[in-house]
């Protein structure tokens, strides 16, 4: 059994609190009320290092790190908690006495010390709201991250804070490039430069990309350093798909651009040292979580949406509660109107037709009456 030493380490303003166990293969920890339950199950061998996380009720996922010729390590699928609550339990399976509670006013961490993970060691995982993000260190530890609560007034709630973490200059794989449905490049390495504060990458990458958006749209190369290209196509431009490991980033196409002239907008990568290309700050900053070069930091959030696009992105609904219960009072109110204007006019009908019945039956008895006055005076003439 390889002896592994294992942090669960809560750092908060007040104290950092830690405790150690070794010589253990599994290890729990339980979140919420009720309890959901993580296992990690840590298996070492030459070539494959297993962590199983497991639920309660019945759900599962499993992460997998591979050992490729002791370099990299690959971390694989998702681990989602939900509910979390301010008291975090932390257990060993075989050394349940040494159970620990603690208050999550912190980063919980669990680091990993093994001469098995090396050099040029990265967190391949796509880390999103809702989950543990397992990173690992080129100074050969790993840490187990749940969140930044530094953040929250009250701690009842956890702020994740999603970012590939590095010591020393950080090298990845860009697993290519896709501009609208266009793929220009493949996969090729790359590396933060702390210094210049850009991703860098090997020049033959810059020459086919350049090539490519030239040939796509009303571009020229300036310099053999940048691509330029007229502002006021900008808007015509698609947007930029980087795949860095599993992670997808998509960058907004008017992120794309930097204004150099009124006409004349330079496109965000460009040669860096005659070798290289790099790829700009403004996109860095835009779109990372944490962007900390001279600490060799560098994080994305999965899924981004630009400021301006999160805002019309939003579904809003035709008409409002407020405005909807005021056309129906309005409606409510033509019907009644509207009965109103008829009854009124039914029942002024009905009083006409009723007095013009009324002087037709009147009529026969004034002719008699009539007639019979005359028939008096005729009488009395004759007399």
């Amino acid at each position: 059994m390889l002896h592994l030493i294992i942090y669960f380490l809560v750092q908060s303003e007040a104290a950092n609190i830690s405790f150690a166990i070794s010589d253990f293969s599994n290890a729990r920890i339980l979140l919420g009320t009720p309890s959901q339950e993580l296992y990690l199950s840590l298996s070492f061998s030459d070539n494959l290092t297993t962590i199983y996380p497991k639920f309660a009720y019945n759900e599962s996922s499993t992460f997998l790190i591979e050992n490729q010729n002791n370099q990299t390590f690959f971390f694989q699928d998702y681990l989602y908690l939900d509910d979390f609550e301010e008291k975090i339990l932390l257990s060993n399976l075989q050394y349940l006495e040494k159970n620990e509670e603690i208050q999550n006013d912190g980063i919980l961490g669990l680091n990993i010390n093994t001469s098995l993970f090396l050099s040029n060691i990265i967190n391949s995982s796509i880390i999103s709201q809702n989950t543990f993000s397992f990173y690992l260190n080129q100074d050969g530890t790993g840490e187990l991250k749940i969140g930044d609560l530094s953040l929250l007034e009250d701690n009842t709630d956890i702020i994740y804070e999603n970012y590939y973490s590095f010591k020393g200059i950080p090298s990845f794989d860009i697993g290519g490039m896709v501009l609208g449905t266009t793929v220009i490049i493949s996969e090729f390495p790359a590396h933060l430069n702390p210094e210049s504060e850009y991703i860098i990458g090997p020049q033959a990458s810059v020459n086919k990309i350049f090539s490519s958006i030239s040939s796509k749209f009303a571009c020229s190369i300036s310099d053999y350093q940048y691509l330029l290209c007229p502002c006021s196509e900008i808007d015509n431009y698609p947007d930029l798909s980087i795949s860095l490991n599993y992670l997808s980033l998509t960058v907004d196409h008017r992120l794309l651009f930097s204004e150099i002239t009124e006409n004349d907008c330079k496109f965000l990568m460009t040669y860096y040292e005659d070798s290289a290309w790099a790829l700009g700050r403004p996109v860095l900053v835009a779109y990372s979580t944490i962007f900390d070069p001279q600490n060799s930091q560098i994080g994305f959030l999965e899924n981004q949406v630009f400021p301006e696009e999160e805002e019309n992105s939003e579904e809003k609904p035709f008409i409002n509660s407020d405005e909807l219960i005021m056309m129906v009072y309005v409606i409510i109110g033509c019907i009644i109107i509207f009965l109103a204007a008829r009854g009124i006019y039914l029942l002024s009908g009905w009083l006409s037709s009723r007095g013009q019945t009324e002087s037709e039956e009147q009529a026969p008895l004034l002719e008699d009456y009539d007639a019979i006055e005359i028939a008096k005076f005729r009488a009395s003439r004759n007399k």
